[in-house]
């Protein structure tokens, strides 16, 4: 089922309202995951993937340790703005808003590996060249910080393809047929 245009609108201030967050707290940030890949090769969020799930979200990592006293007041910020939280242990925060949700993933460090110049995001590691220095690249209007080398990153994460959309493809023609059938009703 195609979701309202609305939503995609929401997702698009939900990410306005995590970026402010970030930097009110100076945090250090990027896009990640699907969010990246979209940015990167779309400019927006990634349309064939909404279409397909129950939920969108958006993938976010802070890249420096969070002392306890901003986590409780990220969770006091994100609460007052109608933000349900859950903590699964592959993620230090999951924000839920309807069916929206925002990922913030931590990037932790493989030195007690013995493998000192890789961060691993849950138990994947990435070599920090990606990370050192940010570069930026936008969702519609909203410029973000994206890891450096993101191209490589992405075929890194998600094959040599992934330049080329999977899935469903709409043209915007379709997509304006299929958004106009549902506001009908049909």
């Amino acid at each position: 089922m195609l979701r309202p245009k609305f939503e995609y609108d929401l997702m698009l201030e939900d990410l306005k309202f995590i970026k402010g967050v970030f930097e009110l707290f100076g945090l250090r940030w990027c896009l990640f995951f699907g969010t990246l890949l979209g940015a990167v090769r779309e400019g927006d969020f990634i349309m064939n993937d909404l279409l397909r799930k129950k939920t969108e979200d958006i993938d976010v990592i802070i890249l420096q340790p969070t002392p306890k006293d901003i986590s409780f007041k990220l969770i006091e910020c994100f609460t007052a703005n109608g933000y349900q939280i859950y903590k699964p242990k592959e993620l230090p925060m999951k924000l839920m808003m309807g069916t929206r949700r925002i990922d913030i993933w931590a990037m932790g460090s493989l030195e007690k590996r013995n493998t000192p110049d890789y961060y691993y995001v849950k138990h994947f590691p990435f070599h920090k060249r990606f990370f050192e220095s940010l570069k930026t690249a936008k969702i519609r209007d909203i410029e973000c910080p994206i890891p450096n080398f993101a191209e490589e990153l992405l075929e890194n994460i998600y094959g040599s393809t992934w330049r080329i959309p999977q899935g469903i493809i709409l043209s915007n023609k379709s997509l304006l047929r299929l958004e106009e059938k549902q506001r009908q009703g049909l």
